[in-house]
């Protein structure tokens, strides 16, 4: 009724989601990389990428012509990315080490 004790009853709010982007798939070539590079100038899908590009097996004459690490460095100092950052890039100065 009218005195019901539930008048300030409000119905649950609805969190907004964003919208959610399809999955990035896998890298799998140069061109890959080349795109995940660009996607990471533009602060676009950051960790997304990050991780993309932790699953890839790179290699020395893809790390030269792409210059991801330059992009990937960038982001040592970054609270939220720098940590998966620094791990990235430990493990391409040890693919630089080991294939020069």
């Amino acid at each position: 009724g009218v005195n019901s004790d539930d008048s300030d009853f409000q119905a649950p709010r609805r969190k907004k989601r964003r919208q959610t982007q399809p999955p990035l798939p896998a890298l799998s070539t140069i061109d890959d990389v080349a795109a995940a590079k660009v996607r990471l100038e533009a602060g676009d899908r950051v960790a997304e990428t990050l991780v993309q590009l932790d699953h890839f097996s790179m290699d020395l004459p893809i790390l030269r012509a792409t210059k991801i690490g330059v992009v990937v460095n960038g982001f040592c100092g970054n609270p939220e990315f720098g940590a998966v950052a620094r791990k990235l890039v430990a493990k391409w100065r040890e693919v630089f080490r080991t294939q020069r």
